[in-house]
C-alpha cells in the first residue's frame, strides 16, 4: 500500500526575475504490521537494541544493524548497558528514526511501537 503525502517545495526559477512555489507530490511507502508488531513484541520484552535493529534491517541500514549487533554483543558481554553504548544507541535510533520518517507514511505507528 502507498499513500500520498504532499510535500512542498520552493524552487527558485529565476524566469523574467519571478520566484515560483512549486508543489512536489512523493510518494511514502507503509511498513508492514508484522514488521511493527515484531519491534512492539521486542520492546515489551526489553530488547530495545534488537527492536532497532529489526528497524535497520527494514531499511537496509547495514552500518546501523552491525554496530546494534556490536552494541548488543557489549550489552551480553558486560551484563549491563553502559552509558557510552546508550548514548550511542540513542544516537543510531535518531538518524533511523529520521530515515523512516521519510521513508514510511505510517511512521507514528513505528515510533509507537518503540
Amino acid at each position: 500500500m502507498f499513500a500520498m503525502v504532499n510535500l512542498y517545495a520552493i524552487i527558485n526559477l529565476h524566469k523574467q526575475n519571478k520566484r515560483y512555489l512549486i508543489m512536489k507530490t512523493t510518494t511514502l511507502e507503509t511498513m508492514p504490521k508484522f514488521v511493527i508488531d515484531k519491534i512492539a513484541e521486542l520492546t515489551d520484552i526489553n530488547e530495545h537494541t534488537m527492536a532497532l535493529s529489526c528497524l535497520s534491517m527494514e531499511l537496509n541500514s547495514g552500518k546501523a544493524f552491525v554496530r546494534l549487533a556490536s552494541i548488543n554483543c557489549e550489552h551480553m558481554d558486560h551484563g549491563h548497558l553502559a552509558a557510552e553504548l546508550y548514548n550511542e544507541r540513542n544516537e543510531i535510533r535518531a538518524a533511523l528514526y529520521t530515515e523512516a520518517k521519510n521513508k514510511y507514511a505510517n511512521f507514528n505507528e513505528i515510533v509507537a511501537a518503540f
